[in-house]
């Protein structure tokens, strides 16, 4: 008699449980002032870019920061990703049928999004940003800020 909502509330809970599970990989944050903290990362290996990423300094602790793209310079999951901060320009196009634009579209927004880091090179260093609008690429020269690449016709 009460097998059926028990059985029906195990359905429910158990995907639940399972998604709410935390995945604290060895990596560290880039403090602002220059520091680096070594600690574990949250890790969700992200189809989008991360807004916030979640930060403790002891595996087994409790203490968990939120940290966004304004709060840190950087962060890093040994031998997966790394990712910067940038604050700047970042286009608003769309990028996909069938929400093309008629025209050239230009908008733009100030944001502080995390760039994932894809590429180093001597000279170039080329990140990735994707979120619900699109996918964008920024290119950032040795000490210089990066600069998003621009899809022009």
């Amino acid at each position: 008699m009460y097998l059926k909502p028990f059985c029906l509330i195990l359905l429910i809970a158990f995907p639940l449980a399972i998604f709410a599970q935390s995945n604290y990989h060895a990596g560290y944050i880039l403090k602002n002032n220059g520091d680096t903290v070594k600690g574990y990362i949250n890790y969700r290996d992200w189809q989008q870019s991360p807004i916030l990423v979640d930060f403790k300094v002891e595996k087994t602790g409790n203490q968990v920061q939120q940290l966004d793209a304004k709060a840190i310079k950087g962060f890093g999951i040994s031998g997966a990703e790394t990712y910067m901060s940038y604050t700047g320009p970042v286009s608003m196009d769309k990028t996909s049928f069938p929400d093309l634009p008629d025209g050239f579209d230009t908008t733009q927004t100030v944001a502080s999004i995390f760039l994932k880091r894809l590429a180093t090179g001597e000279h170039l260093t080329l990140f990735k940003h994707r979120d619900d609008i699109k996918t964008r690429f920024f290119i950032a020269e040795t000490a210089a800020e990066p600069a998003e690449l621009r899809y022009q016709t």
